[in-house]
């Protein structure tokens, strides 16, 4: 192996290892069977009402809401109360 393919290795290497661990943080907001956070949708299937229950629900602060971009709103699933 050359010089310069081990140096690019040697830079490329942090890189992959960001993207993995950024790739696990996308996972667990996504909302899995394990994930502390839930999207508007999957509260609203837990619950048993409609989505715009839980914006309203949002407004009037009745759960632990994060909005990590944007308008994506999660809630922690342990708020629910279920």
């Amino acid at each position: 192996m050359s010089a310069l393919q081990e140096e690019l290795r040697e830079v490329v290497k942090p890189l992959h290892q960001e993207i993995a661990r950024l790739s696990a943080a996308i996972e667990a907001l996504q909302g899995g069977p394990k994930s502390e956070w839930v999207t508007v949708h999957e509260a609203a299937e837990i619950l048993k009402v409609g989505p715009e229950t839980i914006r309203r629900r949002d407004k009037a602060q009745r759960y632990e809401f994060r909005r990590p971009a944007g308008n994506k709103i999660l809630i922690r699933r342990s708020s629910l109360n279920v």
